[in-house]
């Protein structure tokens, strides 16, 4: 039987897991009653064959049985599974998905990772990466509510990031990393959702909401309101009524999140925008025009940049003859995101 708390529930992700990676899984396990270790075999290609999905048990090799208790240890319960013809992982592939795995377990499981769990890919050991940083010293925790639907209970945690070091926030970018994230029995199963992406009704994906993070947890208890599907990577929310209740909750302080984010964009001054503009002369000269471009003589192009006023239906910025890099004030994108920005979106 499965408890509610309980990661699984199905009995099929971990093979599915396995083998969307590999051709062959092997299954160890040790029997509490007399310690021996058993071993099964799950292999596609026999699979196959006889048009079955099915596993075989087998005598482990010594050479498994070592790594059995080493990792597991001499006396101690546990299973380990190891992955053979990795058909999804060759060549130079196998260190770019080794980093990607230390992320992905570090966000997934990140509530085990900061209490009892410990977990290693490859010599790396894989840190809790709290997608939402509720304990981050800087974090404002905008509201941390429970919401009761049909005997279900869902806790919601709001926050807003913007007083968080940008380098202390999970994710390639903000505006991609806005939204909703979803975790089932403390395991994160949704990120960074907004409105189409499952949830409707709540906001598209904007500057304005980049700081904005709101975590939805339940147990399998919400499972069918949910519409959780069998490997627990996706749901299919039906009810309305349930929706509306996590909208009464996430939107209202998704808003606060939204106006505060205006209010720090419009604080620029002129002076400001003039440094920045200066900065961003000295970065494009150095990093960007100045490696490119050499004159006959093989002397370093000098560029500099200018604010003009173009016309909204101008070139957002141009280069002129003269080695000027002349950015359109009146471009919408750039009166919206720079000219009345904060320091952080004008660097940007």
């Amino acid at each position: 039987n499965h408890l509610r708390s309980y990661l699984g529930k199905f009995g099929v992700g971990g093979t599915l897991g396995s083998i969307a990676l590999g051709k062959t899984k092997h299954t160890l396990t040790r029997n509490k009653k007399n310690g021996k270790i058993l071993a099964r075999k799950l292999e596609l290609a026999k699979c196959y064959d006889k048009d079955s999905f099915f596993s075989t048990e087998y005598l482990p090799t010594q050479e498994q049985i070592t790594m059995f208790n080493e990792l597991v240890g001499n006396k101690s319960t546990g299973t380990l599974i190891i992955l053979e013809d990795l058909d999804r992982m060759i060549g130079k592939r196998i260190p770019a998905m080794s980093s990607k795995l230390v992320k992905h377990f570090g966000e997934t499981y990140y509530n085990h990772l900061q209490s009892n769990l410990s977990m290693f890919v490859g010599e790396s050991k894989v840190m809790a990466r709290d997608p939402i940083c509720w304990f981050h010293k800087n974090v404002e925790q905008l509201c941390n509510e429970k919401v009761v639907h049909n005997g279900a209970t869902y806790n919601i945690k709001c926050v807003n990031l913007i007083s968080v070091p940008k380098d202390d926030i999970p994710g390639r970018d903000l505006v991609h990393t806005q939204g909703i994230y979803v975790q089932r029995n403390e395991r994160l199963i949704l990120s960074a959702c907004a409105n189409g992406d499952t949830f409707q009704g709540f906001w598209n994906k904007e500057p304005r909401h980049r700081f904005f993070r709101a975590l939805l947890s339940f147990d399998s208890g919400g499972d069918d309101q949910m519409g959780i599907n069998t490997d627990k990577t996706s749901i299919n929310i039906n009810d309305q009524a349930l929706m509306d209740k996590f909208a009464s909750v996430i939107n209202p302080q998704a808003k606060l999140a939204h106006a505060a984010a205006a209010t720090k964009e419009k604080s620029s001054t002129k002076d400001e925008r003039k440094t920045d503009l200066q900065n961003a002369e000295d970065i494009m000269n150095k990093s960007i025009i100045i490696p490119k471009l050499y004159s006959t003589s093989g002397e370093v192009e000098k560029y500099t940049l200018k604010e003009v006023n173009l016309g909204e239906r101008g070139n957002l910025a141009k280069v002129t003859s003269n080695n000027v890099v002349e950015i359109n004030l009146d471009h919408p994108y750039v009166a919206t995101y720079y000219c009345n920005s904060s320091e952080e979106i004008r660097k940007a």
